[in-house]
């Protein structure tokens, strides 16, 4: 779908340019928001500038594990590498912004928004544009029919001139307006709050998110049958891979007797999200921080917790899982273990069982099966 909607890109470039203020004789600059994976290096050969805010840390422009810790410094016990990253790249003048909202002013000559599936984001992200670039500045949404751009021709959006079709193609759609009146923005304003008790006589506890994280304004039932049937004795140092919302690690830190708690997600609105919901759980160490997979984790845990993703854009991919089982464990202290829930049907038994040990089922339903897997791995 990504590459379909480059594809239109690239064959409107000219009508694109066409609509930017550019002084003569200047390579075009433009703010690239929410790009796919794949997406800048592909436009590349319109000889346009870039600067990409990215929301998924798959897109960032990192190698390796080392090249990503390296842009983030903290120094305190309680940090959150989610707030603001910006990677210049001198070959190309492109920069990429990795940060829940933009705070600053970018002096841009137009935007190419790759919409997200969740309308409720791309609203939020048409706000913060209105804060962040000048007043008359073109905008373009692209995107695929399955997640209802054409829809937006009917819509409206404050500050926005009304949605022009501008071309088709490959089931995608390239839409233009303009903005007409700069507005403040404040993220706070889009946080949604929900209040789970996860077992009868439980606390019920706060959780903050943010539109386009899993699970948004609720409790889903799978990290709930997780929570439900967690062991009784996890403590020491812990790993929520794939926090959401960070369901999960306030949780660990109201129940458990934790040392030092990782929240690690690709998305940047959950990492916020999950900030906002630990608060002041300062009773211990804890992180939040990107990673793609486990790419940027660093050192061995006691105890991995995951509602793992098994989903890649609207279809189910199996391999997330099964190569974020065999990275947990390397990533185990030799007597580690690995808590996981996943729909019934997906096929990890196999894939746990080839990494682990011992593999026991702490909840089978017809939905739901949670697995506790203990380190040791099988052969060699």
């Amino acid at each position: 779908m990504s590459v379909a909607a480059t594809k239109l890109i690239l064959r409107q470039a000219e009508q694109i340019e066409a609509g930017l203020s550019t002084p003569a004789g200047s390579a075009p600059h433009l703010l690239l928001v929410n790009p796919s994976l794949g997406m800048l290096e592909a436009l590349q050969p319109t000889g346009w500038q870039f600067t990409s805010w990215v929301l998924n840390a798959q897109v960032l422009p990192f190698t390796t594990a080392a090249d990503f810790r390296a842009a983030h410094t903290t120094t305190a016990d309680a940090t959150t590498d989610q707030g603001s990253l910006t990677d210049n790249t001198a070959e190309t003048g492109n920069s990429t912004i990795f940060s829940a909202a933009l705070t600053e002013m970018l002096p841009v000559a137009g935007v190419i928004l790759n919409i997200p599936k969740e309308k409720q984001l791309t609203v939020m992200l048409l706000a913060n544009l209105r804060a962040a670039v000048p007043e008359g500045t073109p905008i373009w949404l692209v995107g695929h029919n399955d997640v209802g751009i054409r829809s937006y021709l009917k819509q409206e959006h404050a500050g926005w001139q009304k949605w022009q079709k501008v071309a088709n193609g490959n089931h995608c759609q390239l839409l233009q307006s303009e903005l007409s009146a700069a507005a403040t923005f404040d993220l706070n304003d889009y946080q949604q709050h929900y209040s789970p008790s996860i077992s009868a006589g439980d606390a019920p506890i706060d959780i903050v998110s943010f539109p386009g994280v899993f699970s948004s304004g609720r409790l889903d039932s799978g990290t709930e049958r997780l929570l439900q049937n967690l062991p009784p004795y996890i403590a020491g140092r812990v790993l929520d891979f794939g926090c959401g919302a960070g369901v999960i690690s306030k949780y660990l830190a109201r129940h458990y007797p934790i040392t030092e708690l990782h929240s690690v997600d690709i998305n940047v609105l959950a990492l916020a999200a999950t900030t906002a919901t630990l608060g002041n759980e300062n009773t211990f160490k804890h992180r939040v921080y990107a990673s793609d997979g486990l790419n940027a984790v660093n050192g061995q845990f006691d105890w991995i917790i995951s509602n793992p993703p098994f989903h890649a854009g609207k279809h189910t991919d199996y391999q997330i899982t099964q190569n974020f089982i065999h990275a947990s464990q390397k990533k185990l202290a030799p007597r580690g273990s690995l808590v996981l829930v996943a729909n019934t049907f997906l096929p990890y038994r196999e894939a746990l069982a080839k990494a682990f040990k011992q593999v026991n089922t702490l909840l089978e339903t017809p939905k739901f099966t949670v697995w506790h897997a203990t380190n040791g791995q099988k052969g060699k």
